[in-house]
């Protein structure tokens, strides 16, 4: 059991708690140095400079970029604003910021994983979390975030999902070509003489094909043809 107990030894938080940890973010004190209880499946910080102390609605806080807070209810994971606002619903079995291994990331963005284990992205807009990358896509991973959209992978083929939550093609390419006003899916690299881009612009409209028949793709002068 935890409690606190001040300088001189009175317990001014009977040992009631099931657990204690200290809180280095904050929690709407402004940096103060603070420390969690957890009982009964909620938080209670308490503030170790003035002594104040707030009950939290959920569990298992941990801080997100920009004010956002994973929390935790029996066994699910959501997140809330810095007034414990639910911004994203308690459902899914893990959730982090949305930052992938090329560095790629999307602000008010978290990476979520269902209860199979499926990854998928929740973006908050208007204050609220959409799903706009479903976990039920049954995407491998999230390869990056582009100005145009969200690049994800599935059985190893790249696609990409609109950051409203439409389509903006799907997951049959090896890679893609970012240019300035269109974007080049590329298909067959496989192959030596069928290799072949798809153009699209910004908005997931595809315009036209391009078949430039060998493995070997100059992508700087395919931009400037193509995709300026």
């Amino acid at each position: 059991m935890a409690g606190v107990m001040d300088e001189n030894g009175k317990e001014v938080l009977s040992c009631t708690y099931d657990s204690a940890s200290y809180d280095f973010y904050g929690n709407g004190y402004s940096g103060a140095k603070s420390a969690i209880f957890e009982k009964d499946g909620k938080s209670i910080v308490y503030n170790l400079i003035d002594g104040t102390m707030v009950t939290r609605k959920y569990s298992n806080y941990k801080g997100l970029l920009n004010g956002y807070t994973r929390v935790e209810q029996n066994g699910k994971f959501g997140v809330v604003d810095s007034k414990d606002n639910l911004i994203v619903p308690i459902k899914y079995s893990q959730i982090t910021e949305a930052i992938t291994s090329d560095n790629g990331h999307l602000d008010d963005g978290f990476h979520v994983w269902d209860a199979d284990g499926r990854v998928g992205v929740v973006k908050v807009i208007n204050g609220k979390g959409k799903e706009i990358v479903p976990c039920a896509g049954n995407y491998d991973r999230i390869w990056g975030y582009e100005s145009y959209g969200v690049i994800v992978v599935k059985n190893g083929k790249q696609g990409c999902i609109k950051e409203n939550g439409a389509t903006f093609c799907r997951p049959v390419y090896d890679g893609h070509i970012n240019g300035l006003k269109r974007i080049g899916f590329v298909k067959n690299s496989a192959t030596s003489n069928d290799v072949t881009v798809d153009i699209y612009d910004y908005n997931g409209k595809y315009l036209t094909s391009v078949n430039v028949g060998n493995n070997y793709l100059d992508q700087r002068w395919f931009v400037e043809k193509y995709l300026m």
